[in-house]
């Protein structure tokens, strides 16, 4: 069986801001990174930039979401994944993969910068400055360091999730009914 690692080892996506300041990026092996435009940071106040990183960050991880369905239907072949939905393993693990929509988890930067905050399905930014932006560089690297806590910590809690829901092995039952 072919894993997700292995479906989208080769996936990136690639999201623009509205008005073109930043783009950002997601890939399997280095989650969400974003770059800004030169001089993006004299156009913007903090919250401005902030609405450009979020739009691009969950544009960004939105299509990396949809290329996993694409590629996750491909290899498994028309249909199937709707049918192991609808199969009784698949309505035994529905409330799990609901239960993703609930983490909530925020994160701030190492020089606390910025902080970003996943919640349901959409990533949340706010830059936490009185006055102006730093250089592009700082704010790349602050941002970047952001999203990276902030997917981390949206992992462990949907490892927790997971194992806490498997600890009660909703699956046994199946097991039992089908030998």
């Amino acid at each position: 069986m072919i894993t997700v690692e292995e479906l989208m080892r080769d996936v990136t996506v690639r999201a623009v801001s509205p008005d073109r300041s930043v783009g950002a990026t997601m890939t399997m092996r280095d989650g969400i990174t974003v770059r800004f435009a030169p001089g993006c940071r004299d156009r913007h106040t903090p919250a401005g930039l902030a609405v450009q990183v979020e739009a691009a960050v969950n544009q960004a991880r939105d299509g990396y979401r949809a290329a996993e369905r694409q590629r996750l239907d491909r290899a498994l072949g028309e249909g199937e994944r709707r049918r192991l939905e609808e199969s009784e393993t698949g309505r035994f693990l529905a409330p799990l993969f609901k239960s993703f929509d609930t983490i909530d988890v925020t994160a701030t930067s190492p020089k606390n910068v910025v902080k970003i905050r996943w919640t349901g399905d959409r990533l949340h930014v706010g830059y936490r400055l009185t006055g102006p932006l730093p250089p592009e560089v700082v704010l790349t690297e602050e941002t970047d360091a952001a999203l990276a806590a902030v997917v981390a910590a949206y992992g462990r809690r949907a490892v927790a999730l997971y194992e806490r829901f498997m600890a009660n092995d909703p699956l046994e039952d199946l097991r039992g009914r089908t030998e």
